[in-house]
């Protein structure tokens, strides 16, 4: 991937733990080859060879307990991998500041998107998520880490209301 000429192996697998605070789980992940349009955890997606598109790696934990954590993550995830699939794989410039763009745009969406959702039904008021998506390369595109939304901070994901942030993690 950008001019790679030996392939990066992806080799992942998730789990989650419930915890001894909840009585159901918040988390959610998602392993997804993007250049074949495939996200699960059977092998051929949990081990393969980086191509062209690149690898979509997400951790989402939801926030909010009884205000829909799980659904936050779960909007997040889908969202942000729904969003790459039509905008990313129909990119012609295949850079790695294209790919960051396009990530922090899927980042936004999803951010609207859970907004939308809790401002839809206040009983989930306060409902949001943080994610974690890394680079897979560790060349050139920043990872996106923070909350993604949280409606009792109208919708910027933030309590400051600065909105979702990408940077380079750690």
């Amino acid at each position: 991937m950008f001019g790679r000429s030996k392939p990066i192996r992806i080799a992942v697998f998730g789990k989650t733990d419930l915890g001894r605070t909840r009585d159901h789980n918040e988390d959610r992940f998602l392993v997804a080859d993007l250049t074949r349009k495939a996200a699960s955890l059977q092998p051929d997606v949990r081990q393969h060879d980086v191509g062209p598109r690149g690898t979509l790696l997400v951790v989402a934990d939801g926030m909010g307990g009884a205000a829909a954590g799980e659904v936050a993550s779960e909007m997040a995830t889908d969202t942000i991998y729904a969003h790459l699939l039509k905008t990313w794989n129909a990119e012609d410039e295949v850079t790695p500041q294209r790919f960051a763009y396009r990530l922090k745009e899927a980042v936004e969406v999803a951010n609207a998107s859970i907004h939308a959702h809790a401002k839809a039904h206040p009983e989930v008021r306060g409902m949001g998520t943080t994610s974690r998506v890394p680079d897979s390369r560790r060349r050139g595109v920043p990872d996106h880490q923070g909350p993604v939304a949280d409606a009792a901070t109208g919708g910027s994901g933030r309590a400051d209301g600065r909105g979702s942030r990408t940077e380079r993690a750690p």
